[in-house]
């Protein structure tokens, strides 16, 4: 009864936080340091943590949080309006748009390759806003593009922005980053297969939209979990999603071009 109680009081804070932020619709920032807070209470209490501890604790955790989660995001956010301002994803939308005037193809190359690589860059709300967007712009039905999209983002967001977390837990866990990011690629590798064949049943209207496009869209999924699962097990945790997302585009790419049917079906 002991253990579990100790379990039910480990997982206060975590709860403590969902309920802050999601029912009492407090600012992050303060639900944060309220869990803290009773982290820290908690520990002092039930588990008689020495003040050291918990102050060394509270500062590890707040240098972890400046670098190199701070910094990234940061960098993130600087190359994406950096990317505006000088036009280039303005003219890399119109390239990924003007690929193919199939919808099928067109929702893969966007919502799923262009998205996974917004996802592994910075991992904010423009991994989503943006394929939704351009995805309006091309003519998409506005809610198939917005679900569409968030499927597609389920899967490149395990290894976030330059493989962070998977990076971060592994030092805490003492497993070798390699190790850690090859065992959450073969555990995506069913949904990295399946999900570009679910986008385009979302986008079609049914799973008889895929017709046509069965191959094009089993290698969007094959070309994305290879590379990710090669570049895990070689170099970690940091490139895997952007190496995923980018073959994925260029195979698509290719084969979108190269493909005899060139007039594309209406979708329910």
């Amino acid at each position: 009864m002991h253990d579990y109680l100790l379990f039910l009081l480990g997982l206060t804070p975590l709860l403590a936080m969902i309920i802050l932020i999601l029912k009492v619709k407090m600012p992050i920032h303060y639900a944060v340091l309220s869990t803290l807070l009773i982290t820290l209470i908690l520990g002092g209490v039930f588990w008689q943590t020495p003040v050291m501890d918990m102050g060394s604790a509270v500062v590890y955790g707040t240098i972890k949080g400046l670098w190199p989660i701070v910094i990234v995001i940061l960098a993130a956010i600087y190359s994406y309006n950096l990317m505006n301002a000088t036009k280039s994803m303005d003219i890399l939308r119109n390239v990924l748009a003007s690929v193919s005037d199939d919808k099928r193809i067109q929702v893969l190359l966007i919502s799923w390759c262009f998205g996974g690589f917004l996802e592994a860059a910075a991992r904010l709300r423009y991994s989503c806003s943006n394929p939704i967007g351009i995805l309006i712009a091309l003519g998409f039905n506005p809610l198939k593009a917005a679900i569409a999209s968030l499927v597609a983002n389920t899967v490149p967001t395990a290894f976030g922005a330059v493989g962070i977390p998977v990076s971060v837990l592994a030092e805490q866990v003492n497993l070798p980053v390699t190790t850690l990011s090859g065992t959450i690629i073969l555990q995506l590798a069913l949904f990295n297969i399946l999900l570009p064949f679910v986008i385009v049943a979302i986008i079609g209207g049914g799973m008889k939209a895929i017709r046509g496009v069965g191959l094009i869209t089993l290698m969007c999924g094959v070309s994305t979990l290879i590379p990710q699962y090669l570049v895990a097990v070689n170099l970690g945790a940091e490139l895997p999603a952007f190496a995923g997302s980018l073959v994925s585009l260029i195979v698509i790419v290719f084969m979108a071009k190269n493909r005899k049917e060139k007039t594309a079906p209406e979708l329910g």
